[in-house]
């Protein structure tokens, strides 16, 4: 089972590229795997939010820290 949702979320984001490449294909010299890792690291740090009624992620520097303790 979770072998098959990494393998889902794997292709939504090899989706989600090919999409780009398309409207921008120079976008491609950077390559697949560069833009997985690129998207892992950065959603580690996203917050769900709804902007203009769309489900989103959004990037908030530092609210990640605000959760931990003064040490």
């Amino acid at each position: 089972m979770f072998v098959e949702i990494v393998e889902a979320y794997v292709q939504k984001i090899k989706t989600i590229y090919e999409g780009i490449c398309k409207k921008v294909p120079e976008f491609k010299e950077h390559g697949f795997d560069k833009f997985m890792e690129t998207r892992m690291l950065l959603s580690s740090r996203l917050f769900g939010s709804k902007i203009a009624g769309q489900e989103c992620g959004v990037l908030v520097p530092f609210a990640d820290m605000l959760n931990h303790s003064e040490n």
